[in-house]
């Protein structure tokens, strides 16, 4: 019998793909390292970046037990388990699963720098950030998060961080998270890195708890873990998501760690060679991407949806809203189609503009776009916890 680690998040928010280990593995398997990730489809996101390498058992000799092989480096499409673009790869499909029968883990980069600050101790070696497997993080995603970036002045903009992950926490039932405490952990995953760009994530679940969704028995588990962040391109594309986003879920407006449904959106986009996926609403309004806000330009005016439809409360989308003049109203997708200009904005992409969104071409000039995305530069350069 065999518990599926399938594709994929990252404690640092990123998605590749995962491994099949055998039921009821020991703990010494779940370990932080260098860049591979997992995810258990069944039970939502695991966000526990901890769990960001799982050291699989070698490969069965034929006839002892499931492989799989496949991976979306090959053009995989996650709606029909088929080589996108008719390659000439084809994965085995196990029928009794439905699933094909390997997967090929991978990685985005071939050499991973990786910080781990766990409970209060920096860990010198990623390895040693092992938690229990009755983590309610794990089990349940029962935990929430925040993901910024930092520059050799530090991480940017803490405090508003800090202050989502509280109501976050606050809505998740969680206790009150101890923002020195956090702060702790990001200067000392932070002390002595050299890179010029990172991304911190900070993760904070319910700790110990049943494996089911009754209370976590805690204390909570928190931890920092920071990685280099590659420069954002000015622009890119994005799909829409052929998923609704539910405005009146219990997570909505909540940074949880059952992402899920992001995953399997951002999933969708980059099977379609786009970075990001656009979910409507389930009234048919525009709501946001996996992890982005999205703005729109009519003539002069800028617009994003209002929070009552259903977005996260974004850092970025926060901060454009005090620095520059933005009308919040629902948007429709054929209003959107009308746009003169629309860009997406988040904690590791600033202000990024949008080329293409299916089979629009929206190549530029983008003035609007672009003056904000200096203003956003400047202003953030200006202010490190603005």
């Amino acid at each position: 019998m065999y518990t599926d680690l399938q594709s994929v998040a990252s404690p640092l928010g990123h998605s590749t793909v995962g491994a099949v280990l055998p039921a009821g593995t020991g703990r010494d398997l779940l370990r932080a390292d260098d860049g591979i990730r997992t995810r258990d489809p069944h039970l939502g996101k695991v966000m526990l970046y901890q769990l960001s390498h799982v050291r699989a058992p070698p490969p069965a000799k034929p006839g002892e037990g499931a492989t799989r092989n496949h991976s979306r480096a090959d053009g995989w499409n996650p709606n029909n388990l088929q080589p996108a673009g008719g390659g000439s790869r084809t994965p085995k499909i196990n029928s009794a699963r439905g699933y094909p029968d390997r997967v090929t883990l991978t990685s985005p980069t071939t050499v991973r720098q990786l910080a781990v600050w766990r409970n209060g101790e920096r860990l010198d070696d990623p390895d040693q950030a092992i938690v229990p497997a009755t983590d309610h993080g794990l089990v349940v995603g029962d935990g929430v998060f925040e993901a910024m970036k930092a520059g050799p002045a530090g991480a940017f903009a803490v405090q508003r961080h800090l202050n989502r992950l509280s109501r976050s926490a606050a809505a998740m039932g969680l206790p009150a998270p101890d923002h020195g405490l956090v702060r702790e952990g990001i200067a000392a995953a932070l002390e002595s890195w050299t890179l010029s760009e990172s991304k911190v994530r900070v993760t904070y679940t319910g700790g110990e708890g049943p494996l089911g969704s009754g209370a976590a028995y805690g204390p909570p588990t928190l931890i920092v873990a920071v990685e280099a962040h590659q420069p954002t391109p000015p622009s890119t594309a994005v799909v829409t998501a052929p998923w609704r986003r539910n405005e009146n879920g219990a997570l909505t407006g909540v940074k949880s760690t059952s992402y899920a449904e992001n995953v399997r959106g951002l999933a969708y986009a980059v099977s379609c060679g786009a970075s990001e996926a656009i979910f409507l609403n389930t009234a048919g309004q525009v709501c946001e991407g996996t992890g982005t806000n999205i703005f729109f330009v009519f003539a002069d005016e800028v617009v994003t949806p209002p929070l009552s439809s259903g977005p996260l409360a974004g850092i970025t989308r926060e901060l454009l809203l005090e620095w520059t003049a933005v009308t919040e109203h629902n948007v429709t997708p054929e209003e959107a189609a009308s746009a003169d200009e629309v860009f997406l904005t988040s904690s590791l992409r600033d202000v990024q503009g949008i080329h293409r969104w299916d089979d629009r071409d929206l190549t530029g000039p983008n003035p609007v776009t672009e003056r904000l995305a200096d203003l956003f530069q400047q202003r953030s350069a200006d202010q490190l916890d603005p």
